[in-house]
């Protein structure tokens, strides 16, 4: 004799189990029946009993995965940990919706690191009347050279910014802006010179290398 259990899917299906001998001529629309005794499945539809074959399944052990395509609709899918082996080149993830994900971690935002969107967060104008060091947080350096030449050194480029250092004063002394780590400017290892009045120079860094722009 078959028996009843109430099937863990949505809307009003049922599933009955025993040896195909004790499944019944007709049921309700949407009933599994398993065949306990070969270990085969039987769906009822549009008033017959299907054979549900392998292709039409999916078994949890992975043996039988997805052919094509699958839309789960509105069924909730909940797992520890979702994989995705796509190559990059190829997005992992389409989402419609802009909604907040709450606790989401994301290493990278739009292909940049942490560091790159703090180093946004500038100091929009610097004046400067000695050597200096520019950091992640710097944009317009202006430099007052007063009795003496002054030094200023670009950062890091793996910043990947963009920075303005602008000479201020009327007196002979220069700007000298050096490469960081003597590393070169534009492939010179030649540092740029600042020497006359409202003299301004504009570079950015690509992440390797500082250009000026």
């Amino acid at each position: 004799m078959a028996k009843l259990y109430n099937a863990p899917f949505q809307g009003p299906r049922y599933t009955l189990h025993g040896p195909l001998a004790s499944r019944p001529t007709t049921a309700k629309e949407e009933t599994y029946f398993h065949d306990t005794t070969n270990n085969e499945w039987y769906y009822y539809t549009s008033s017959a009993w299907n054979k549900i074959g392998k292709s039409d399944v999916l078994l949890k052990d992975g043996t039988i995965g997805l052919t094509a395509d699958w839309d789960a609709g509105s069924i909730d899918i909940q797992a520890e940990t979702f994989t995705s082996d796509v190559p990059i080149g190829t997005a992992p993830l389409t989402v419609t919706s802009t909604t907040k994900v709450t606790n989401l971690n994301s290493d990278q935002v739009d292909g940049s690191d942490l560091s790159d969107l703090l180093a946004k967060e500038e100091t929009p104008y610097l004046g400067r009347g000695t050597n200096y060091q520019i950091t992640a947080g710097d944009y317009i350096i202006a430099v007052t050279c007063v009795g003496t030449d002054i030094d200023v050194t670009l950062p890091n480029p793996t910043l990947k910014k963009t920075v303005i250092i602008k000479k201020l004063d009327s007196t002979s002394h220069a700007v000298n802006i050096e490469a960081y780590d003597g590393e070169n400017i534009e492939d010179s290892a030649t540092d740029l010179i600042l020497t006359h009045q409202y003299d301004s120079v504009t570079l950015s860094s690509n992440g390797i290398n500082w250009f000026i722009v």
